[in-house]
């Protein structure tokens, strides 16, 4: 006799499995056009910029929507439509989308890596958001250099550019049919392959994502580096999946070989911007951020701005118009950072000037920056694009959910300075932009969110979301992180106990820490050098001073 519920079963099995796999193009799926705008252009007129995107910009190819199968396939034909007899010129691929099917964008990843001589340069625009897959696709740009291709990814500052970890997405399907889908497995005593093939999926992507951008770039021997740095794949799979990597700040772009366009730099340089370039090229060199404080020896260059002179050099290597020289002061040794900048067609400093940084008395390498590199790293991208349009106002102001504690890494949009939680929340309510907020403890500073990601551990912080909008904890390890604060503070909370350690070996500050992190009720803790008195604190409320003629170090228990 036929065994319905089993066939039914099998049959809505298959049903989903179909559903999980299926190629089929969902109703929101990209749609993929070839305006031609930018090539047109150029064709009427030769003082439009073959390689730099005006604002707004001129797309030539565009991907709008859910990345789904086929999408590489229609980009090749319509980019085969405009692409005519051209050698040296970049394409504009601009991306409007939220993401979709991996191996897809992988594809199109593929397809405008093997694009060059002309190539595609790929472009987000203001107010456009790339995510997820597209964010992959977006990796891809490039154009023309003096052997193959030099990676070109245009991102404007009021852009949303938001990598994550690979994830099985499946929200679209209900409890009830995943359920029976492992039932059905565990019926046919295959469940543990079950799970495992959905492992060795999430695998799969991983590795094909790192093989797809397994190159190096050279423009000459000492100018050279892998096309995308191996910390933004590393930031990118240790996020919860519910978290975001943003990329929103000039240290961001800057570590991670991005160009920034629609802003204009500054009009008068200081001794500061050439110490910012400086400062940057160290770090950003060595795949770290220049406002990175895990950094033992990261001030390491951070000399009194009074006593750098940059001298301009009287002979100019001739592929550069000027040529600056400045003291640096890295960790072990004194060197001398040596700025030579090539002006863009308008023959002055604009966003398109090239910059080579290279260090005399320590290292030949060389880093190639854009004239972003003049701004402080730790600006924020928002703060520095051309004229903003009028942003809606949010109307009424919303309720919102408060949590202790707390902070929401990234996505930031906006800062402001010395306000309480209750000003800041305020200040996103009205925000029409802002899906959340972030408030430090320590030094009153205001973070508005544009995206809402995943609240990691932060005793010094309080973030805050809409009242109807769920809110998700990080998964991510909790740990203890050395924190500096100002000289002469101290953190001001609820104080658990305060214990002289006596011991010689002069890890008296690794013990309090440790004694921290295995205690449940401890958020932070901090020992005075002079008496080795060490105090547990379970909560953080602010800043106090610290013991007269005391140097207290911090620690504090939190998700990296």
């Amino acid at each position: 006799m036929i065994n319905l519920k089993r066939t039914l079963a099998i049959s809505v099995i298959a049903a989903l499995l179909a559903a999980l796999m299926c190629a089929c193009a969902p109703a929101n799926a990209a749609t993929i056009s070839a305006p031609g705008f930018h090539v047109s252009a150029y064709n009427k007129n030769n003082k439009v910029d073959a390689y730099w995107p005006s604002d707004p910009v001129k797309c030539d190819l565009v991907l709008d929507g859910e990345i789904v199968e086929g999408d590489a396939a229609s980009l090749k034909r319509d980019f085969e439509k405009i692409v005519g007899t051209f050698n040296s010129f970049s394409f504009f691929l601009c991306l409007r989308s939220g993401g979709g099917s991996t191996s897809e964008a992988l594809k199109i990843a593929e397809f405008v890596l093997e694009t060059q001589r002309p190539s595609i340069a790929t472009v987000v625009e203001d107010g456009q958001t790339c995510a997820s897959a597209c964010a992959l696709v977006f990796l891809a740009g490039n154009a023309p250099a003096r052997k193959g291709a030099w990676p070109q990814r245009f991102l404007h500052p009021r852009a949303r550019l938001l990598f994550h970890s690979s994830r099985v997405n499946l929200d679209k399907y209900s409890d009830d049919a995943l359920l029976l889908y492992l039932t059905a497995a565990a019926s046919q005593k295959n469940l543990k392959e079950t799970v495992t093939g959905l492992y060795k999926s999430g695998l799969r992507d991983v590795q094909s994502i790192m093989s797809t951008f397994k190159k190096e770039v050279y423009e000459t021997e000492n100018l050279s580096g892998p096309w995308v740095p191996p910390s933004l794949f590393l930031e990118m799979f240790s996020q919860d999946p519910e978290e975001w990597v943003c990329v929103d700040t000039i240290d961001a772009i800057g570590r991670w070989n991005i160009q920034a366009f629609g802003y204009s730099p500054p009009k008068a340089l200081s001794s500061q911007n050439y110490l910012n370039v400086c400062h940057s090229a160290y770090n950003w060199r060595l795949d770290r951020f220049v406002a990175d404080d895990d950094s033992n020896d990261n001030d390491a260059g951070k000399i009194a701005v009074k006593t750098v002179k940059p001298k301009k050099q009287k002979n100019q290597d001739p592929e550069f118009d000027v040529q600056y020289r400045l003291p640096y002061q890295a960790p072990l040794l004194p060197l001398t950072c040596s700025i030579k900048v090539r002006y863009g067609d308008s023959g002055v400093l604009d966003q398109e000037a090239d910059l080579e940084v290279s260090f005399e008395g320590g290292t030949a390498l060389v880093s190639r920056l854009n004239s972003t590199a003049f701004f402080s790293a730790e600006k924020l991208l928002w703060d520095f694009g051309n004229e903003e349009p009028a942003k809606a106002d949010a109307g009424a102001e919303k309720s919102f959910a408060s949590y202790p504690n707390s902070q929401m890494n990234g996505c930031t949009f906006k800062n402001i300075k010395g306000v309480d939680e209750k000003a800041c929340q305020s200040a996103c309510s009205r925000d029409a932009m802002c899906a959340a907020y972030s408030h430090s403890k320590l030094t009153s500073l205001c973070e508005l969110k544009h995206t809402l990601t995943a609240r990691r551990l932060d005793p010094t912080r309080t973030s805050g979301v809409p009242s109807e909008v769920k809110s998700i904890e990080s998964s991510r390890e909790v740990r203890m992180k050395f924190k500096t604060l100002e000289d002469g503070k101290r953190l001001r909370g609820s104080v658990i106990s305060s214990v002289k350690i006596n011991d010689d070996s002069g890890n008296q500050g690794e013990l309090c820490s440790s004694s921290c992190q295995l205690d449940s009720s401890c958020l932070a803790a901090d020992i005075e050098s002079g008496s080795s008195l060490c105090r547990k604190l379970s909560s953080v409320d602010g800043l106090t001073a610290a013991p007269a003629n005391q140097a207290v170090d911090t620690y504090v228990k939190s998700q990296q």
